[in-house]
This record gives C-alpha cells, sequence and structure tokens, in this order.
C-alpha cells in the first residue's frame, strides 16, 4: 500500500515536470530532436520478417480467392469457373509482385527516422481484442511501442526511438537517451 507522503511526493514531483515541460516549450525549446539515418543490419532484419509474413498473407489470399471457383458447383459452369479462376490467379500474382517489388525499392532507399527527447505523455487505448501503447515524445510525436516499452519509462524520461515509414511505420528500436 502506498503511504500518504509518497504519494504527496510523487504528486508534487510530476507537478514540478510538467510545469518544467511547459517553460521549455514556452520559451521556444524543442523537447525533441529528429533526424534520420540509413538501415543497420539489424534494421533490416526486423523489417525483413514483417516482409515475409506480408507476402504470406498475400500468398494465402490469392490461393483462397482463386481456389474458390474450383468448388464444385455444375458441370456447365466449369470452364468459367477455370478462366475466371486463372485470370485472378494472374491479376493477383501481379499485382503480389508489384508490391514486393516496391517494398524492396523502399528498403534500399528509404532511411529510418531517429527521434531523441523527452517523453511529454503516455497512452493506453484499449480496444475489444487489443491494447495500444504509444509514449509521446517531446512536440507532439506519439509513436507506438510494446506494453514493455510503454511500462519501462515514465513521463520526463530521456527516450531515442529508431522508426521507419517507407512502406507502414515500424518502430526498429526503443531505447533510453541521457541527452548527450
Amino acid at each position: 500500500m502506498v503511504k500518504r507522503s509518497e504519494l504527496d511526493t510523487f504528486n508534487l514531483f510530476m507537478k514540478d515536470l510538467e510545469s518544467k515541460i511547459e517553460a521549455a516549450r514556452s520559451s521556444g525549446k524543442s523537447l525533441h530532436i529528429e533526424t534520420t539515418a540509413p538501415l543497420t543490419d539489424e534494421d533490416r532484419a526486423i523489417l525483413n520478417k514483417s516482409r515475409h509474413g506480408q507476402i504470406m498473407m498475400y500468398v494465402v489470399f490469392i490461393v483462397l480467392v482463386t481456389g474458390f471457383p474450383f468448388l464444385p458447383f455444375k458441370d456447365a459452369v466449369f470452364e468459367y469457373q477455370v478462366a475466371t479462376s486463372v485470370g485472378l490467379f494472374m491479376l493477383l500474382t501481379s499485382l503480389t509482385i508489384m508490391t514486393v517489388a516496391k517494398m524492396r525499392i523502399a528498403y534500399r532507399t528509404v532511411p529510418k527516422t531517429v527521434v531523441q527527447g523527452i517523453v511529454t505523455d503516455k497512452a493506453m487505448e484499449k480496444g475489444q481484442k487489443e491494447t495500444r501503447y504509444e509514449l509521446t515524445v517531446g512536440d507532439s510525436i506519439p509513436i507506438p511501442v510494446t506494453a514493455g516499452k510503454y511500462h519501462s519509462y515514465q513521463v520526463g524520461d530521456g527516450v531515442e526511438i529508431h522508426y521507419w515509414a517507407g512502406w507502414g511505420s515500424y518502430v526498429l528500436c526503443v531505447k533510453r537517451w541521457d541527452g548527450s
């Protein structure tokens, strides 16, 4: 159980911290630094896992959509089903190949963004099936994070977040930042 004096100390600390953040904002100081950097091999490995998952979703979708016309209906409609299935297969396969090519180009050309700053807010949004966690860094840059990262940072902590927004948005790394 939390003692009354500990709670008062915490509330006083939070009030002081919020006033320091507001003072920095009103003086025109930025609460974060945003730069770009090339992707590292570790970053590419994280992105490749996601890319392989997306490709598998495309393949499953193609198989389900193009396999549906082969369900046994009537013999007279069978030729139409085959033609439709082959056409859908070719269309969806070509779209998948184009998408994968665009993803590969983005992986090679789009740099990651590195945000260093102070956590100014935390948000947790509970949905029906999952909970979404966000840390707001500096001047209102909300970044989605895992539950573990969400609980390990408090308002006022220094944080360095690496994310990539070339094809979707992926948080690659979240770590403590000491301001240097």
